[in-house]
């Protein structure tokens, strides 16, 4: 009776050794699985945060390719003489500060409020030296010489503000007539120019 306990017991060890072994030679394939699949996600998510992180890099040296471009173009793209309202009316270094105060700007904001000043200060300085003062992008006035300094100062701004073709077309024509009938009274023969 003895022997068959102990045979029982042996046989219920063996039992639950291969039962044991059997579970955890599964749970170690299961495992096995379970690190592969990770492992085979692991590569796929490190493949994807690269590229992600690779896009980042691209796009931030993209940006910072295109600033360096924005102020390439800006120191390249120099403000000519011709461009600076009232430039006849400055010195070289005069210009020369207009363009590096002008270049470092940010908003379109500053620079208007800028070129605002700007101008008043050309006026300014115009009417205290009875000089002609001559924005860009216009050139001489019909019959300048029969007006006074004021005057066609006065007649390029009120041009310059005048948007369309039909406006400027119109203000042309009334200074023309006011010009034929001052060389008229005068008995003056008037230039295209001044």
């Amino acid at each position: 009776m003895k022997s068959k306990i102990v045979i029982g017991v042996i046989i219920s060890l063996i039992l639950t050794a291969t039962t044991v072994s059997t579970y955890a030679g599964q749970a170690r394939k299961q495992g096995a699985q379970a690190g592969q699949s990770q492992q085979s996600n692991r590569p796929q998510q490190t493949d994807r945060d690269r590229a992600q992180t690779h896009d980042q890099m691209q796009n931030r040296d993209r940006t910072h390719v295109d600033d360096m471009d924005r102020q390439n173009a800006k120191s390249e793209k120099r403000i000519r003489d011709q461009d600076i309202y009232g430039s006849g009316l400055m010195s070289d270094a005069e210009r020369n500060q207009y363009r590096n105060i002008y270049s470092r700007l940010q908003t379109q904001r500053e620079r208007d409020q800028f070129q605002l000043q700007h101008e008043t200060q050309m006026r300014d300085r115009a009417m205290q030296q009875g000089k002609d003062l001559v924005p860009p992008g216009q050139g001489q006035i019909y019959g300048g010489k029969l007006m006074s300094v004021q005057e066609r100062n006065e007649y390029r701004e009120k041009l310059r503000w005048l948007k369309t073709d039909q406006e400027k077309a119109a203000f042309e024509q009334q200074h023309r007539q006011l010009i034929k009938e001052r060389s008229e009274a005068l008995d003056l023969k008037v230039d295209e120019t001044e």
